[in-house]
């Protein structure tokens, strides 16, 4: 979920990768498993949703349970950009 603050003259937004060390017998590299682009209006808060690539729905659907990288980028008020990284699990349901 992300959030804009109230009383921002303009609307939030970024973009993001999800990147995951993936098991040698599927690929023995960090891979990108998906994408994401989010808007929000100033004062309102959304659910992102993360696009996987096509070779990362097939990991995550062998794998059933991978533990990935989430790196978003968004630009503060003085036009400079902001990366924050988070580590969290991806299951399937």
């Amino acid at each position: 979920v992300v959030s804009c603050p109230k009383g921002l003259p303009q609307s939030c937004g970024g973009s993001g990768r999800v990147t995951a060390n993936v098991p040698k017998n599927l690929a023995a590299r960090v891979v990108t498993i998906g994408k994401l682009g989010f808007a929000v209006r100033p004062g309102t808060s959304r659910t992102v949703v993360i696009n996987l690539t096509p070779r990362g729905a097939r990991i995550v659907q062998r794998v059933k349970s991978v533990r990935v990288t989430l790196q978003v980028t968004t630009r503060g008020l003085d036009g400079k950009r902001v990366v924050t990284t988070q580590r969290v699990t991806l299951r399937i349901r």
